[in-house]
């Protein structure tokens, strides 16, 4: 949650140098500290707000700490008390992921009652769907929250897979991650890419460039994700001469015959044509710019690129069945049990 508030701040222009990793490290430690006083007195998000928002800082976890955690409450009482200027670059890190708790919706929505908590094991085990929509200024509010989710959805799917007999989970789990920079930019995901399929855990995100990766992770991250993603799929309309370049380079070369015309003049026999053979790119950056709506490039694994077209969402066999759940979710009137689960004909609970 750390790392993705401040991947906020940064690509919003807030910047980070110096010292700022060791800071956020730091936050790091203080927030692991007060979410275990908070689990270890059933304390709630108001807790947490006031424990990270009080100034001179609340002492009242390190007190909560000392009897069964005392090295810990010992770290995080000096970290209250360090120097005002350390103090502040550090604290700026803890309030950055507690701001999206002032939200009353938001403090709601991570505020289960007792036992009634996300339990992501059980949710995926029965085969459940979660989705979670928020709009361009609630997502960038709640990005530390969104990206802390994703993360905690996926590591324990990859888990779960090393329960089963073959190492990965049967029938696999799907995540989605629409407009990954700006909803959730999780610091691990170059990481977690590289072993989620093996493991039944297929991931699909989407970036509108590659300079919004690079800005994100750092280049050399960007560059780690999309080496570990399997499939790669390219929209037209890219405009980065750098991002164009580089998608020409991946589509390769190709050897065409070249025809050349020689006039050699009417005494001296005519005419006459040689042939030879060069090597071109596949796709020049301009092509690829210029891809016809509805078509895209596809490089996966070792294969040769090829050209796809995308099917409009309307010309789909089951766009029938589509339109009326997007209308019954947008009116209200889906049916759902205590647990969020969509009420169902079938055995297993499917939605949340």
């Amino acid at each position: 949650m750390v790392e993705a508030s401040a991947v906020a701040v940064e690509a919003g222009g807030g910047g980070g140098a110096g010292n700022d990793r060791v800071f956020r490290e730091r936050a790091t430690f203080v927030l692991a500290a007060y979410l275990l006083a908070a689990a270890l007195y059933n304390r709630g998000v108001e807790s947490l707000i006031r424990w990270a928002t009080t100034k001179p800082a609340d002492l009242e976890p390190v007190s909560m700490l000392k009897r069964d955690y005392p090295q810990i409450a010992a770290n995080l009482a000096s970290e209250i008390g360090m120097v005002a200027r350390t103090a502040d670059a550090v604290w700026m890190s803890v309030r950055r992921v507690i701001e999206p708790f002032l939200d009353p919706r938001l403090r709601e929505l991570c505020s289960p009652p007792p036992g009634e908590g996300f339990d992501a094991r059980s949710f995926i085990g029965r085969q459940g769907s979660v989705f979670l929509i928020a709009g361009e200024h609630q997502a960038a509010q709640a990005t530390p929250l969104l990206a802390a989710f994703a993360e905690h959805w996926l590591t324990t799917a990859q888990e779960m897979a090393l329960d089963y007999p073959a190492r990965r989970l049967d029938p696999p789990a799907t995540a989605v991650l629409d407009e990954l920079p700006n909803a959730t930019p999780i610091p691990q995901l170059p990481d977690i890419v590289s072993d989620s399929a093996g493991r039944g855990v297929v991931i699909h995100w989407a970036a509108q460039s590659l300079a919004q990766l690079e800005d994100t992770f750092t280049p050399p991250r960007a560059r780690q994700l999309l080496d570990n993603t399997t499939t790669l799929s390219v929209w037209g309309g890219l405009k980065d001469s750098h991002a164009l370049e580089w998608l020409s380079t991946l589509a390769g070369h190709h050897e065409q015959v070249r025809a050349q015309h020689q006039n050699e003049g009417w005494w001296s026999g005519g005419s006459r044509t040689s042939y030879g053979v060069e090597t071109v790119p596949t796709l020049r950056p301009g092509d690829l710019r210029t891809l016809q709506r509805g078509q895209v490039l596809v490089l996966h694994r070792a294969l040769r690129p090829f050209l796809a077209r995308t099917v409009d969402i309307a010309q789909r066999p089951d766009w029938a069945q589509l339109r009326g759940d997007v209308e019954t979710v947008r009116s209200g009137a889906m049916a759902v049990d205590g647990f969020g689960f969509a009420q169902t004909s079938r055995d297993t609970p499917l939605t949340r």
